[in-house]
């Protein structure tokens, strides 16, 4: 994989800690000397089903590990936040939204990017090359951007030269805006962060336009705002959001990067407003106002009001669309977009779908009986690639309701691995509510087919659970 540009640091935040020597060892290409994989301080493990730090204090976490990080290259014996003058610092999050998705891999029909994270890192760096500067990208991979073409089209656009924050936006129909983040802007700085307004919001902050701009999932900060953020790292209760507050014994604070942090900068929000929590996401999911929650919007109110909030907007990259998991599977449009991204679908006895392209992902939907005494076959590079199933796998598909099957061949590893389950699981039931499932099964005959007791599968991990 060539990337047009390299990072002084990338930081991967992922919500368990479990998942951290996976992805060092699987992303291990990506354009740095610095990789750094960073679990949310009080990660599902640990909490019995606590959600974690949110967006907002993932990124503080991962910028505070990065700075850390980079202070001792240099031979500081203190976190000196100026080392960031300097330095270009890209941020992933990998969420749980990604599940069951090993390190974010989605797949991408046609394309010679493998994977959704090599798009937005791609991305970035197309934007990095332009504008040379330093700071730091922060982006996030639950949303699949698509160009027009097969791969990333060239931007006409650029960073703005003189902009503190910059939130970029891809364009969307009104219908598909209401289920997502939305951007409001004047003469291309941000007014206002939406989250999920519905039609009748949506034409009055934009009347007949037919298309609005909703978040990307990508947002430069410059080098002072990064110095600023990492300055809030030791004010309590923000603290809670890093491992620094969470090994002290602080209670875990969960925010928003949109909504408890950039609107702080959004040049139509009051203070008031932003310190109850009356942004976005935050009021529509009965976020509280909480004395811990408002005094933590206050310090950010505080750090970055001082800031410019601008809009790059992505005009190429309509179409781009969200991909989160939810419950039942088969309502994610994470499955509607590897049915739709399939090139040709094939009608072959009871298999529904082949995926069958040049990557390193592939699924397929059957019925999951005629299906069985086939090999399942399909290219990777080029190359035909035929594992047959074992026998542990025909008979999880021999009694799998509504079965997916996707396909992942393990970088620097000459291992194919199958990821089944069943589109009508729910992903966040405990095993042993009366509505949980596996395979489409009750968890007790699911186990039994796997000859595995929930001691094995979960050990000591609390919220025992699909998701976990």
């Amino acid at each position: 994989m060539l990337f047009q540009e390299r990072w002084t640091c990338i930081v991967v935040t992922c919500p368990y800690e479990h998942w951290c020597q996976p992805l060092q060892s699987q992303l291990g290409y990506l354009p740095t000397d610095l990789l750094l994989i960073v679990p949310d301080p009080y990660d599902g493990i640990k909490t019995g089903g606590n959600t974690g730090v949110g967006s907002g204090g993932a990124t503080l976490n991962a910028l505070l590990v990065a700075v850390e990080h980079l202070s001792a290259r240099e031979g500081h014996t203190t976190i000196v936040s100026n080392v960031l003058q300097n330095s270009k610092i890209l941020i992933i999050h990998l969420g749980p939204s990604l599940l069951p998705l090993p390190m974010g891999i989605i797949p991408i029909s046609q394309d010679s990017l493998r994977t959704n994270v090599d798009k937005v890192v791609e991305l970035a760096s197309m934007l990095l090359k332009k504008s040379s500067k330093s700071g730091i990208f922060v982006v996030g991979t639950d949303i699949l951007i698509k160009g027009s073409g097969s791969c990333l089209p060239e931007m006409s656009c650029t960073l703005p030269e003189d902009t503190d924050i910059c939130i970029l936006t891809v364009p969307a129909d009104k219908g598909y805006a209401s289920r997502h983040g939305v951007c409001k802007s004047e003469n291309n700085h941000v007014t206002n962060i939406y989250y999920q307004p519905d039609i009748e919001t949506l034409d009055s902050l934009f009347g007949d336009d037919l298309k609005v701009w909703i978040l990307s999932g990508l947002v430069w900060l410059s080098s002072e705002v990064g110095e600023s953020l990492v300055g809030l790292h030791c004010m309590s209760p923000l603290d809670a959001c890093t491992y620094m507050g969470v090994d002290s014994g602080e209670n875990i604070l969960q925010i928003s990067f949109y909504y408890d942090i950039l609107t702080s900068a959004c040049s139509q929000v009051t203070q008031q407003d932003f310190i109850e929590g009356k942004c976005g996401k935050t009021l529509s999911r009965g976020r509280s106002a909480s004395p811990a929650m408002m005094k933590a919007r206050k310090l950010v109110w505080q750090s970055l009001n001082k800031y410019k909030v601008q809009e790059l907007k992505l005009k190429e990259y309509e179409g781009s669309c969200y991909l989160p998991i939810t419950t039942p599977l088969k309502e994610s449009e994470f499955l509607h977009h590897i049915k739709s991204c399939q090139p040709e679908v094939k009608h072959d006895n009871n298999v529904v779908c082949e995926y069958d392209i040049n990557t390193d992902c592939v699924a397929l939907f059957s019925n999951g009986k005629s299906a069985l005494n086939k090999q399942i076959k399909f290219n990777f590079f080029c190359d035909t690639i035929t594992r047959p199933l074992t026998e542990v796998e025909h008979k999880i598909l021999e009694n799998c309701k509504e079965p997916v099957i996707i396909s992942y061949k393990l970088l620097h590893i000459d291992t194919i691995c199958y990821a089944i389950f069943s589109a009508a699981d729910p992903l966040f039931c405990h095993y042993k509510d009366c509505a949980a499932t596996c395979f489409g099964l009750v968890w007790p005959e699911a186990m039994e087919i796997l000859e595995l007791t929930a001691d094995q599968v979960w050990r000591d991990i609390t919220g025992k659970g699909f998701f976990r």
